[in-house]
């Protein structure tokens, strides 16, 4: 069982290019958590025995369902290892079951407070009610008390306390009722003008007039119907002839006075359009932008500039690992292949190396050549290699001024 959020130790085997144990080169390892983004570990990784290499991942490592380490390098085999945590039980729970023996009791019964939940009352404790849950209490109690039948000793004492020897005690009852709810009575006496309401003057607070003024203020000048969003504009008659005369000034100021209609324009006429072409402005839906349209979404690629020098290719890519994260500090390594001398170009040999690594957005750009000594133009072959994202070498040939690797690899 593995703890949710505490430190934990695992091993991983790495192995280089050439399939043999790696007991040298350190792994790069990144640690990803519940498939979020790629972070480096923070402890590196020792080399134990025969390849294999362990690493302590952190408390804060651990704090996911599912925390994956992902170690990779140069001239290495790249691999990834998933661990699943457990939250249900922890170490702390664990000692407490420590201390149960088989039979499900204490076995230290010394202790046993250690076995109280936390947070909630235990024998002996004093319990304090809510105001609500004590009046509801009170209430439930004396609806138990009048219905065990001391309603009758209630009323022969109210009677009692009155005098009258007379009185019937159901007459009373009904008396009593008939004044709780005869308006003219008991309400009247918490009613000002004598409707039976309890007024401003006892118990009601009058509205806040003045906010509600502000507020209406705000709303009379509210269309009945507002358009909603995206509805076509229809201008009033003066606002179209507004518009109209504003365009024929524009024009007028710019080319000058002319009849602006069926495409002419500049000398001659008056200095207004013409009726028609006011006619069909009046009769048209008109659209007014009043700033530039700007699109908003992003790009999906962005392909960089090609390099002044002719004989020079801008390789470039956005690479992402095999679970579909960005590939972040990834290594890639060009080399150039050379024909052997004295051959007839049929095999090559390895030349100059160029590395270079991605950035943060797995994203990178490197200046390659197109042609050398020993090979003509669009005819000079590199090999790439990524030992994080590839279990093989690639070669490529470089015949354009940039070269996308998604190409490559697509």
């Amino acid at each position: 069982m593995i703890y949710r959020g505490a430190s934990f130790t695992c091993t991983f085997l790495s192995l280089t290019t050439a399939g043999a144990a790696n007991t040298v080169t350190v792994p790069t390892v990144q640690v990803i958590k519940d498939l979020a983004a790629a972070a480096a570990a923070t402890n590196a990784p020792t080399h134990v025995a025969g390849g294999v290499w362990r690493i302590t991942l952190t408390a804060a490592e651990m704090t996911a369902d599912v925390t994956t380490i992902v170690h990779s390098g140069s001239g290495l085999v790249g691999g990834s290892l998933a661990i699943s945590t457990e939250a249900d039980y922890t170490a702390a729970r664990a000692g407490y079951l420590d201390k149960l023996n088989v039979a499900g009791t204490l076995a230290h019964t010394g202790i046993a407070a250690q076995f109280m939940a936390t947070g909630f009352a235990v024998p002996g404790d004093a319990m304090s009610l809510t105001v609500t849950e004590r009046n509801t209490l009170a209430g439930v109690i004396d609806s138990r008390l009048l219905d065990a039948g001391d309603a009758t000793d209630l009323i022969a004492s109210i009677v009692a306390r009155i005098g009258n020897t007379n009185l019937d005690q159901a007459a009373l009852v009904a008396a009593i009722k008939a004044a709780l709810f005869d308006v003219g009575s008991i309400a009247n006496k918490l009613a000002v003008d004598g409707t039976g309401r309890v007024t401003a003057a006892n118990m009601v607070v009058a509205p806040d007039n003045n906010s509600i003024t502000a507020i209406k203020l705000k709303t009379d000048n509210l269309p009945a119907t507002p358009a909603a969003v995206g509805s076509a504009m229809t201008l009033e008659a003066g606002e179209r002839t507004t518009l109209a005369n504003l365009v024929n000034t524009t024009l007028t100021t710019a080319h000058g006075a002319g009849s602006w209609q069926s495409g002419s324009g500049g000398s001659g006429g008056g200095a207004s359009l013409s009726e028609a072409t006011v006619a069909a402005l009046e009769g048209s839906i008109q659209i007014l932008l009043v700033s530039p349209y700007v699109p908003g979404a992003a790009p999906v690629l962005i392909l960089p500039e090609p390099s002044p020098e002719p004989s020079l290719c801008t390789v470039f890519g956005d690479l992402q690992t095999p679970a579909g994260e960005l590939a972040a500090g990834v290594e890639l390594v060009f080399t150039l292949l050379r024909p052997e001398t004295g051959a007839k170009g049929a095999r090559l040999i390895s030349g100059k190396e160029v590395t270079t690594t991605t950035d943060a957005s797995g994203r990178f750009t490197v200046q390659l050549e197109r042609n050398d000594l020993l090979q003509p133009l669009n005819k000079t072959k590199w090999k790439v290699e990524c030992a994080s994202l590839w279990n093989r070498a690639r070669e490529i040939t470089l015949t354009t001024p940039t070269f996308n690797i998604g190409d490559l690899i697509s």
